[in-house]
């Protein structure tokens, strides 16, 4: 019965028409009963803040039927013959998801700031129909973390890392010094191709020259990731390195330790005896020894520089041009001959010749500092680098 439905009845329509008298024929195109079909696409579909994304809609598509009809003269109209063809996709709106919009088959739009962004294409077909659909875009702003960080020359310079990177999968770091910087600037990275990164470095010169040296250098640390096959740069970050400008180390401070010993004795004056307090001996008096401080680390390039420097000053202390200070005999010789009446009386007046002592010491270093620093940098001076703790001997 099915088969008589499906094949023999339009045979016997079809025979009648044949034997009808056929008044006129003709075609037309009619929508099928399905909507258009949407489709979007955008391209990268990951972009860095500012750079453009191009979107296409011409795999849109709208589906017809195209009617050849027959008309007899008792006024039957027949559909002879349907056959499915291309419709015409006539409208693309575009809404980009930030308020942004436009029209077009093919169309381009940039965002200014990141963010997932949900874009909604609707079409229009020949015969008013309409669909829409959406495509997806990731908008990212990869930037390195921390964006600053300071630390002395010698210093781990700790781990860098791109933030915001989704969609990565590679990374290549880098970095930029000012021109004309001396000093072999470099700069290490552990992994160069991965993040995160852990940062050696060091300080060097800008500009290439030792007496015109700051005490810090700045690194512009920088990545390209690479995204959907496109490469994109992130924000860069600085490392800034340190040295100790003013005061690589030191030494000091001199002294001279220790109280000499006290004593009381019974003197006569005429008929009268009394009791009298005078100093015995230098007792536990002693000159320490010169200590050396130096602030720059051990890995520093500078510290080999640094601790020759500062040893000069020791030797200049021991055996040079300030052996003649903080002598114990020379105190000696200013206290020996105090006496006083009572025990906290000699000892104040100890006191205030040791503070005159010590005070006229400190002067003499003064006075020589110039010709000490021009003996310990003549020393030091013309060991590499050549770049800090350099001063002129004229």
């Amino acid at each position: 019965m099915e088969w008589l439905f499906d094949n023999l009845i339009p045979l016997l329509i079809l025979v009648g028409v044949v034997f009808s008298k056929i008044a006129w024929a003709g075609q037309e195109v009619v929508p099928v009963p399905e909507d258009p079909v949407a489709v979007a696409t955008a391209s990268p579909s990951t972009v860095k803040v500012g750079e453009t994304v191009s979107f296409d809609g011409s795999g849109s598509y709208d589906k017809d039927i195209k009617v050849t009809w027959q008309e007899t003269e008792s006024g039957w109209k027949y559909n002879f013959l349907e056959v499915e063809i291309d419709g015409v996709v006539k409208k693309w709106e575009w809404d980009f998801g930030d308020e942004g919009s436009g029209s077009g088959k093919t169309i381009s739009h940039n965002y200014q700031n990141p963010g997932e962004y949900t874009i909604t294409l609707s079409i229009t077909a020949d015969h008013e129909e309409t669909a829409s659909t959406t495509v997806t875009v990731k908008v990212i702003e990869p930037y390195i973390s921390p964006d600053s960080r300071e630390i002395e020359d010698g210093q781990d310079g700790g781990s860098f890392e791109v933030k915001d990177d989704e969609g990565v999968s590679e990374w290549q770091w880098g970095w930029e010094v000012l021109g004309g910087a001396g000093n072999n600037p470099n700069v290490n990275f552990n992994p160069d191709n991965g993040d995160p990164t852990t940062v050696t470095t060091k300080w060097y010169a800008h500009p290439d020259d030792p007496y015109g040296a700051s005490n810090s250098s700045t690194y512009t640390i920088k990545c390209q990731v690479t995204i959907n096959q496109k490469k994109i740069a992130a924000e860069p970050g600085e490392l800034t390195v340190t040295v100790p400008w003013d005061e690589g180390g030191y030494v000091g401070p001199l002294n001279i330790t220790g109280r000499p010993t006290f004593a009381s004795r019974i003197v006569r004056k005429g008929l009268f005896r009394k009791t009298e307090w005078y100093i015995k001996d230098q007792g536990a008096m002693e000159r320490t020894e010169p200590q050396v401080t130096i602030y720059v680390p051990t890995s520093s390039q500078f510290r080999n520089k640094t601790e020759v420097h500062e040893n000069v000053h020791v030797e200049q202390y021991e055996t040079g041009m300030l052996s003649d200070l903080w002598v114990v005999d020379d105190l000696w010789d200013r206290v020996k001959d105090l006496t006083a009446p009572t025990k906290e009386a000699i000892n104040n007046a100890y006191n205030r010749e040791w503070e005159w002592y010590r005070l006229e010491q400190l002067l003499k270093v003064w006075e020589r500092k110039d010709a000490v620093e021009r003996e310990a940098y003549s020393i030091s001076n013309p060991i590499s680098p050549q770049y800090l703790y350099m001063k002129r001997l004229d």
